[in-house]
């Protein structure tokens, strides 16, 4: 398979402000073809390859909707409940787990501190955490799939890291998909659209957030 448009699009693309990319083409099980360029990390000029690992942040969100999705298919709950169904201290009338799958249940985008200290409402009143009505408009929201986690880990009965690790992660084979770094890894950055600067990005211990 030639090896030539693909690393034409991987340089188009790194090309788009964006500090490194490694990229694979996998076909039946088997790796086809891999590579990298750009820097992983500015520090020292390190060089990305595919070996390195990178943050996956939203894409966590994947994993939360297959465990949810998983456990509707085991009966421990269905689409159309209400969070107040499964989550002590939720308020009557709260979302359906279908909306906050689907980013329409009207949750604000996240509350509080919850990408600082890893931790989501629940003990309060949910409406105070509500931007807009359910079903109204697309929200994305952070905080609804932080509930969801919360959701994963009451109805499976372990913590929503271990449910994710032992129902997902490790099925799959994803050996470099971890909740915290390893080397090698890319060192995440923030690039201003308009200034084309790049800032470090915290490695902050989020949890299961």
């Amino acid at each position: 398979m030639p090896e030539l448009p693909f690393e034409r699009m991987l340089q188009e693309r790194q090309a788009d402000r964006l500090p490194s990319v490694a990229a694979a083409l996998v076909r039946k099980g088997k790796l086809e073809w891999s590579s990298a360029v750009g820097y992983a990390s500015y520090d020292g000029d390190v060089e990305a390859t595919p070996q390195m690992q990178y943050r996956i942040g939203s894409v966590t969100k994947t994993f939360t909707a297959t465990a949810i999705m998983q456990l509707r298919d085991a009966g421990a709950l269905d689409l159309d409940d209400r969070l107040e169904l499964h989550l002590d201290g939720i308020a009557d009338g709260s979302p359906t787990i279908r909306r906050m799958l689907a980013h329409i249940s009207g949750m604000q985008r996240e509350v509080g501190e919850m990408f600082v200290d890893g931790t989501t409402p629940g003990e309060d009143d949910l409406t105070v955490a509500l931007a807009l009505e359910p079903h109204q408009a697309h929200h994305y929201s952070n905080l609804a799939f932080g509930l969801l986690g919360r959701v994963v880990a009451a109805k499976s009965g372990m913590p929503y890291t271990q449910y994710v690790d032992e129902r997902i992660i490790g099925p799959l084979g994803l050996e470099r998909t971890t909740w915290y770094a390893q080397e090698p890894k890319a060192q995440g950055y923030l690039v201003d659209e308009y200034a084309r600067t790049v800032w470090k990005e915290p490695e902050t211990d989020l949890g299961g957030v």
